[in-house]
C-alpha cells in the first residue's frame, strides 16, 4: 500500500503461504512443461464449453420470443430456412468457415452470434483462471464441511460438531 507502507509487513503474517511457487521451483522440466500443457488443454476446454452454452444462449434468443421449439428442430438459416449442417453449427469457426454467411443464400448471417459465443468462451476461461487455477483464491473463506457420527449415520455441519436437529434431518428418523 502507498499510503502507509508498514501494513504490508503487518498483513505478511496472516497470508497463507504460497505452496504453488515453492512447488515450482521443485519441479523438473519435464513436469512443468507437463502442468503447462495441462493448463492449455484444460484452458481450451472451458473456453469450448462457454463457446457452446453462448451458441445455445443464441438458440434461446432468438427461439423463445418467436416460440419456436428449444429442442425439436434444428438450426436453420432465418432467410432461407435451409437447415445447418452440422459442420457449419460449431461455435464461432462455423461462421467463420462460412465467412458469415449461409451456405445455401449467401445471405449474411448476424456477427452476434460468434461473438455472443466468444464473449462466452472469454467469461468461462476468465473464471478458470481467476477460480480454478488461483486455487479459489476470490472465493470467501468458509470452514471445511465435515463429517461428525451421529446417533444414525453421519451428520454434517460446518463447525464439526453434531447436534440433534442436523442429526436429524441427515438421518429421517425420530431416534436423534
Amino acid at each position: 500500500m502507498i499510503a502507509i507502507p508498514g501494513i504490508d509487513a503487518i498483513l505478511e503474517q496472516f497470508r497463507q503461504p504460497d505452496y504453488r511457487a515453492r512447488l515450482q521451483e521443485e519441479m523438473t522440466v519435464a513436469e512443468s512443461i507437463q502442468v503447462r500443457t495441462t493448463e492449455v488443454v484444460v484452458s481450451a476446454c472451458f473456453i469450448v464449453l462457454g463457446a457452446t452454452i453462448g451458441s445455445y444462449l443464441n438458440v434461446v434468443v432468438y427461439r423463445v420470443p418467436r416460440v419456436i421449439s428449444l429442442v425439436h428442430q434444428r438450426s436453420a438459416c432465418p432467410e432461407c430456412a435451409t437447415p445447418i449442417d452440422g459442420r457449419d453449427n460449431i461455435p464461432i469457426l462455423g461462421w467463420l468457415l462460412l465467412k458469415g454467411a449461409c451456405r445455401n443464400c449467401r445471405l449474411p448471417i448476424a456477427a452476434r452470434y460468434p461473438l455472443v459465443e466468444g464473449v462466452a468462451g472469454g467469461i468461462f476461461m476468465l473464471l478458470y483462471f481467476l477460480e480454478l487455477i488461483s486455487g479459489g483464491a476470490n472465493l470467501p473463506v468458509r470452514p471445511p464441511l465435515t463429517a461428525t457420527p451421529g446417533w444414525c449415520g453421519l451428520s454434517f455441519t460446518s463447525n464439526g460438531t453434531s447436534s440433534a436437529s442436523i442429526c436429524s434431518i441427515a438421518c429421517c428418523c425420530s431416534r436423534c
